[in-house]
């Protein structure tokens, strides 16, 4: 990543009014751990929070399954994933679930000349890519959705996750969604046994692997991918267009989902109709034990994650995160009221 773009983002935040801990309520250390893929957004809440509210948050990027295996034991005060618990799993740890933003899978490239957006791959050469039936960037069937690139006679070298990974259970919900092939095997999950490919830890560690190795492909968060500045391409959509990742075409995704229809328990926005949308595209979210209700400690998570919800839209919009839209921030906040406050 640009070391500049952190550099300025810390001092900013820095620089920010200080408001101080409310009288009635000590501020109380909060731990955290999970997704790698909002971990950008969430480093810069903890820092601004810090700053401006004097609650200290701390956050470390373990994968999504490594988070909800903390959250689980009590080993942190929240985790975090990017692959939603169904209600049973949560009702059986003890656990309050809410998603915090949306953002966007892309797949990224390292080949000679291309830029951002340059290269067009459909969900089914895709699939063939990570299945291992296409082993060569010069293959027709690449080439025939790019006629117009000079596309390498090199082998295609796969980058995967190596850890369990809300953004790997993302990516292949999409190629499960797009593909029979894959759908029958080797499926969507958080941890896969991957046809073939090099494995890597974390958004970061498959970003840096990608961005070591000529002619290699792999799938990464989208803030990642346009911070460092690697190549990034265009997918066809649902209704058939080649469209490039960005926070227009994601907020296209998420236009395709009325509020209404959700109670913010799953928020995938995977293949979905649409001229404009991004298919890979999905929420990330926080889980919260129960046992720690009418605690300072839930008084202290409910207080950050209220103001997160309340003031950190424009961050997340800044770092290329979609904020969740109001209906469902609200929502959110009365969840967490509800289950994490003593009754009066």
């Amino acid at each position: 990543m640009k070391p500049k773009f952190w550099i300025v983002l810390i001092l900013a935040l820095c620089a920010a009014t200080h408001t101080g801990c409310d009288a009635r309520d000590e501020c109380t250390r909060i731990t955290g751990a999970g997704a790698s893929f909002p971990g950008p957004v969430y480093r810069a809440w903890s820092m601004s929070y810090h700053s401006r509210m004097d609650g200290e948050v701390v956050y470390d990027e373990v994968g999504s399954s490594e988070g909800i295996a903390r959250i689980k034991t009590g080993a942190v005060d929240y985790g975090a994933s990017d692959m939603p618990l169904d209600q049973d799993e949560l009702e059986r740890h003890g656990l309050i679930q809410v998603p915090t933003l949306i953002g966007g899978v892309v797949v990224v490239v390292n080949l000679p000349g291309i830029k951002p957006g340059d290269l067009v791959f459909s969900g089914a050469i895709l699939a063939d890519l990570f299945l291992g039936n296409i082993r060569s960037w010069a293959d027709p069937a690449i080439k025939e959705l790019n006629p117009d690139l000079r596309l390498p006679d090199r082998p295609v070298i796969i980058v995967h996750r190596s850890d369990g990974s809300g953004t790997t259970w993302l990516f292949t919900r999409y190629l499960s969604a797009v593909s029979h092939k894959w759908r029958t095997e080797p499926g969507s999950g958080d941890l896969i046994d991957w046809p073939n490919g090099e494995g890597a830890q974390r958004n970061a560690g498959v970003l840096r692997k990608v961005m070591e190795t000529p002619g290699s492909v792999g799938y990464v968060n989208y803030t990642f991918a346009r911070e460092a500045g690697v190549a990034f391409t265009s997918l066809i959509n649902a209704s058939g267009k080649a469209v490039a990742p960005s926070l227009q075409t994601f907020y296209a995704a998420v236009g395709q989902v009325s509020a209404n229809t959700t109670n913010g328990t799953e928020l995938t926005f995977v293949n979905l109709p649409g001229t404009d949308c991004w298919p890979i595209a999905g929420a990330t979210y926080l889980l919260l034990r129960k046992d720690i209700k009418g605690s300072r400690k839930a008084r202290s998570l409910i207080r950050f994650l209220t103001w997160c919800y309340d003031e950190g839209g424009d961050t997340a919009l800044r770092l290329n995160y979609i904020p969740l839209p109001a209906s469902l921030a609200e929502a959110s906040i009365k969840k967490l009221r509800t289950g994490l406050l003593a009754s009066s």
